[in-house]
């Protein structure tokens, strides 16, 4: 966070229509720092530590804010965690974004996904093992 700040990418003053982004911090109770927060917005692929199995085991504090959040889901998350898993899988990530292909339309920038030959390849040998 403190790198977008000082590039001035996320205002830590309050916009002329009120956005502010403000940095949570490991030394006071999230539960303080989130009351008055409209949406979360995160970067937890840079906390984690681990991926084994499907789990992703992430440092301590994105585990305490996971836990906070489950217990209270009427906060707005920008890209919940779970969401994290299928872009760490590039098989997945292809997959997501050949479905984005079908909401192109004329005029507008081209959506598409990589295609290779091994990945069609893999995506066949794991349809064929599934």
């Amino acid at each position: 966070m403190e790198d977008f700040a000082k590039r001035g990418a996320f205002p830590l003053c309050p916009t002329q229509n009120g956005l502010m982004f403000v940095p949570l911090t490991p030394m006071l109770p999230l539960s303080t720092q989130l009351k008055d927060v409209d949406i979360v917005l995160h970067k937890a692929t840079d906390e984690i530590l681990s991926i084994e199995d499907d789990k992703i085991t992430f440092r301590e504090n994105i585990q305490e804010l996971q836990g906070y959040l489950e217990l209270h889901q009427d906060l707005c998350v920008i890209d919940p965690l779970k969401n994290i898993y299928p872009l760490l899988d590039r098989l997945k990530i292809q997959q997501i974004l050949l479905g984005l292909e079908e909401i192109n339309r004329e005029g507008c920038h081209l959506i598409r996904g990589p295609i290779s030959s091994e990945s069609i390849i893999l995506e066949n040998l794991i349809l064929r093992l599934g």
